[in-house]
């Protein structure tokens, strides 16, 4: 708790920001509380920067958790998804890369994950169809 002369120093506007700025940051935490979900970690394990789709397989219809999200290179970003029967989260992900000048693709379906997984995304093969 702040020190009572310190709290004197700082304005009520400035204290009731500070509250009210913080409530979003834990309102996105509530879904870490539940039973429902898995978190899991989104990591682009290359250099280049990539456009990331990822579909929660384990929600009825499919549904898009992250749409077309740049991920820088080396970066992890967390995710919540929807468990399945087992507990367990089920995804599907694509990548292409930033540069249009040599276009790179990836994807896969990864099944069966358990909490705090590291599911690692790249964009590193041929792009198809056309």
């Amino acid at each position: 708790m702040l020190d009572v002369q310190l709290r004197k120093k700082i304005p009520f506007r400035l204290r009731k920001a500070l509250a009210f700025g913080a409530l979003p940051l834990l309102l996105s935490a509530l879904p870490a509380f539940g039973d429902d979900g898995v978190s899991l970690i989104i990591a682009n394990d290359g250099i280049e920067d990539i456009f990331v789709t990822v579909y929660d397989m384990s929600a009825k219809p499919y549904i898009p958790v992250m749409d077309h999200a740049r991920i820088n290179g080396f970066t992890k970003v967390p995710l919540f998804v929807t468990a399945d029967d087992t507990g367990r989260a089920n995804l599907y992900w694509s990548a292409i890369s930033v540069d249009d000048r040599d276009r790179q693709c990836g994807h896969e379906t990864k099944v069966g994950l358990d909490g705090d997984a590291l599911v690692s995304v790249h964009a590193d093969s041929a792009c198809g169809g056309g």
